[in-house]
């Protein structure tokens, strides 16, 4: 992977008309990026101020008219450092401040040596700007014992619309459990600036020592006519406890087709083999031929308090024609499961009324809460089975929230879009409600 170097911009301005603007100061904000569990932090003592700098910034206009500035900071000091209080401002053509802003950055910490990008929006009532600064106000000392995570092969596709997706795998080999608190990437233009970055669209926020999890981050927004020479991606981790693994098993058959829109879905069945109630997340990575990742896709499974010994269905999806996946992957996210004190109630569905057409099933009808408890959520989940296979060949379902007393009804109305390539005749429907 290609690097650039990267100096210090400070206190210096470089204007590029309609395009580019770079930054005349030192520090920055990152966008923010959610991650299971409560930090741990210690700001025992401010810092100086002059830990972090700003090692590139640009800022320019997306497709949209917006301007957007995207930046990279990185630490100095033999420290760690974060929580870290800082002022923006932009200037108009006449020197006068058209934006001005106190934006907290370095939620999760930035380790000695490590960067770290981040990205600022500015309202869409900004029109131009010329210059911009970011002055440190508060800066405070942090503790974090980082894990190194390895990188496997990225691969970048670039879409006709201009959206921009990275895909790949990281893996765990350091030894020691690890929370990934931020995960974000950054494209680089042939001439070293910033096009764009993004925060991670899927990926796992805990991984345990040995194992390997997909990523991907999408990029829109930007000027297509920017020629990306390479990326870089940016893990914001620490040391975590190690979460317990779940006993589950993928049935098969499953069944893989895609949709006259080009979308690939995945449907199968998912079983607790364990003793606990689960609710569970999933994630899955998907390859051609040639053992190439081609997609990466993360779902929730339907039913939210799996028992022991009970399966639920499950789909997932990407945007890849179907003969470029030859091979997939399906694991539990550990970061997004938990497992669950109750269970959900058996609830049962009337007036049941399935239309097949040709393009769809509508499967409608009301679901009754017959169980002797009040309920606030009612999963209702529609589905079409092959008779001869027992494949799942389509999914639909709604979680609906509210009061709903003893004897209430909650009507619903679910689509199925199955594949249109089997005969209907061979389908069956099924109805599954619960309620807690």
């Amino acid at each position: 992977m290609k690097r650039i170097y990267r100096g210090l911009i400070l206190f210096l301005v470089v204007i590029i008309p309609f395009a580019l603007v770079s930054c005349k100061s030192s520090s920055a904000e990152t966008d923010s990026d959610t991650a299971p569990g409560d930090i741990e932090t210690a700001d025992t003592a401010a810092a100086k101020g002059d830990e972090i700098e700003i090692v590139l910034s640009t800022a320019s206009q997306d497709l949209f008219g917006g301007w957007v500035v995207h930046a990279l900071i990185t630490n100095n000091a033999d420290y760690t450092v974060g929580n870290a209080e800082l002022e923006f401002i932009a200037h108009g053509g006449d020197g006068s401040a058209v934006f001005n802003e106190t934006i907290y950055t370095l939620p999760y910490g930035l380790s000695p040596g490590e960067e770290q990008p981040f990205s600022i929006r500015l309202p869409l009532s900004i029109t131009a700007i010329d210059d911009f600064e970011f002055n440190i106000l508060n800066l405070y000392l942090m503790e974090r014992n980082t894990v190194q995570l390895d990188q496997g092969v990225f691969r970048m596709v670039s879409a006709e619309n201009g959206v921009v997706t990275l895909l790949g795998e990281i893996s765990n080999n350091a030894g020691l459990p690890a929370a990934i608190r931020s995960a974000r990437a950054v494209l680089f233009s042939t001439d070293g600036e910033i096009i764009n970055s993004a925060a991670c669209d899927v990926c796992a926020r805990y991984l345990s020592t040995g194992k390997s999890s997909p990523m991907s981050f999408s990029f829109y927004g930007h000027q297509t006519a920017a020629e990306i020479d390479h990326y870089e991606i940016y893990l914001s981790t620490e040391t975590a406890d190690s979460i317990g693994m779940v006993d589950v098993e993928f049935l098969e058959p499953v069944h893989a087709y895609v949709d006259d829109a080009g979308t690939f879905h995945l449907l199968g069945d998912l079983k607790n083999t364990g003793e606990e109630i689960l609710d569970l997340s999933l994630l899955g990575t998907f390859y051609n031929a040639a053992g190439e990742l081609v997609g990466v896709s993360s779902t929730n499974l339907p039913v939210s308090s799996l028992l022991p010994g009970e399966s639920s269905p499950y789909e997932m999806i990407i945007f890849a024609p179907l003969d470029l996946v030859a091979d997939w992957s399906l694991q539990v996210d550990l970061s997004r499961s938990r497992k669950v004190d109750t269970p959900s109630l058996e609830l049962n569905a009337q007036e049941v009324l399935v239309t097949p057409e040709e393009y769809k099933w509508v499967i409608s009808g009301d679901a009754v809460n017959d169980s002797d408890q009040d309920l606030t959520m009612v999963l209702i989940m529609a589905g079409l089975r092959d008779t001869s296979t027992g494949e799942l060949i389509g999914l639909s379902y709604t979680l609906e929230a509210g009061e709903f007393p003893i004897g209430s009804l909650i009507s619903y109305n679910l689509i199925i879009s199955p594949n249109t390539a089997l005969d209907p005749a061979t389908l069956n429907s099924f109805v599954i409600v619960k309620g807690r």
